[in-house]
């Protein structure tokens, strides 16, 4: 910028040789202040983390799976940075409690709770001076289904789609809170639809649960059902978020603006799930 100045100058009467410089002074001390607030801001965004999210789970006959991130960041929105330092505790209502090993890339795993139904977990988690805790009950009794039936109705347009039928026993004495995944192969493409129960009395009645697709499943084709019954609070949150979620659509859980907690406290978002989780296959 000064050499650009020197060869203005050079081409000017002496005159305004002064006034140029001077103006070129007032205009650097104008912009040099406001340019030092922006990088101050921007070092300040980046250097400031935001709460942990924590996705944790414990299935029946399975050792829970925590991962710890952090939301990204304005700057790198496609980058959830990985928690890799932080103590991770899990105990239970029958007095069994280790901490979790890190397995790399902020996946902790215990080595020897394994989920049991009816017993209630806690977990503790700390990062530095940060500290995150959650509780999550097993339900006692599983919603076993009996049986699935693969059906062909009509549409409101008159185009033939596929139906699911699942058949089963409500267990009695206990409300009862399930989210489910359907996914199916189709022409080369993985497609996942979400479908959502709930029984707030535990009546004890049998169910005919229908899972309608937008599709009609052909011969080879496999419908593959998972389960996951869990309690009230982590149903809630599951249904909030995959309910905006279209058929196909990966699930990023904690992606802004759904910066959810379903049972955590602090302020940190994201979910700890004890869940009996059961599988069904369906062919057409």
């Amino acid at each position: 910028m000064a050499k650009q100045q020197n060869i203005i100058a050079g081409q000017l009467k002496k005159g305004r040789c002064c006034i140029i410089r001077c103006l070129a002074a007032l205009i650097l001390i104008l912009i040099l202040p406001s340019c030092t607030e922006e990088a101050e801001l921007g070092a300040l965004i980046q250097e400031a983390p935001g709460p942990i999210v924590v996705e944790g789970r414990i299935a029946e006959g399975e050792n829970a799976l925590i991962v710890l991130t952090r939301p990204a960041s304005l700057a790198d929105p496609e980058n959830f940075p990985q928690v890799t330092d932080a103590k991770v505790t899990l105990l239970d209502n029958r007095g069994n409690g280790e901490e979790l090993l890190h397995l790399g890339y902020g996946h902790y795993r215990s080595l020897r709770i394994q989920g049991q139904r009816g017993v209630q977990y806690s977990l503790a988690i700390e990062a530095g001076s940060e500290k995150v805790a959650g509780r999550s009950f097993m339900p006692l009794v599983p919603v076993v289904v009996d049986s699935a039936l693969h059906r062909q109705v009509r549409d409101e347009a008159g185009f033939l789609r596929s139906q699911i039928a699942l058949y089963f026993q409500d267990p009695s004495g206990q409300a009862d809170f399930a989210w489910m995944r359907l996914t199916i192969q189709a022409n080369n493409r993985e497609r996942k639809y979400y479908f959502f129960y709930q029984d707030d009395d535990g009546d004890d009645q049998y169910r005919e649960w229908l899972l309608p697709l937008n599709l009609l499943l052909s011969h080879g084709q496999i419908a593959r059902i998972e389960l996951f019954q869990v309690e009230e609070a982590v149903f809630f949150f599951f249904k909030s978020i995959l309910e905006q979620v279209s058929p196909g659509e990966e699930v990023v859980f904690l992606a802004p603006p759904a910066n959810l907690s379903a049972n955590l406290e602090g302020s940190s978002p994201g979910y700890f799930a004890a869940t009996v989780r059961t599988e069904i296959v369906v062919e057409p």
